[in-house]
C-alpha cells in the first residue's frame, strides 16, 4: 500500500482485510506474486476525492485498474471487484 498514511487506522484495517480476502479468495486458482496498491489525493490537499491505482501480478500477466471516488472503503470495493472479474477473465482463457 502507498499512499495511504493519512488513512484512519481503522480504515486501514478494513482495506487490508478486503486485499488479503482477495488474495486468499484467488491463491488456490493462480499464485499471485504482487499486489501494489496506490492511493492519490485528487485536487488539492484537503480534498476527499481519491485515486487509487492497482496492479496484480500473477504468472498469466498483469492486471492493472484505476477508480475515483470520494469513499475510500467504497472506492477500494470497486478496485477489488474489478481486480477480481479482471483476473477471473484470464482465468478462463487460460
Amino acid at each position: 500500500l502507498v499512499g495511504f498514511e493519512d488513512i484512519n487506522p481503522e480504515i486501514l484495517g478494513k482495506i487490508n482485510n478486503m486485499l488479503q480476502n482477495l488474495v486468499k479468495k484467488r491463491r488456490k486458482s493462480v499464485e499471485i506474486r504482487e499486489l501494489k496498491v496506490v492511493l492519490q489525493r485528487i485536487g488539492h490537499e484537503r480534498s476527499s476525492r481519491f485515486e487509487v491505482n492497482a496492479t496484480l501480478d500473477t504468472p498469466l500477466g498483469r492486471i492493472f485498474t484505476k477508480e475515483n471516488g470520494y469513499d475510500i472503503l467504497s472506492t477500494m470495493d470497486k478496485i477489488i471487484d474489478e481486480l477480481d472479474r479482471l483476473l477471473m477473465t484470464k482465468l478462463k482463457k487460460k
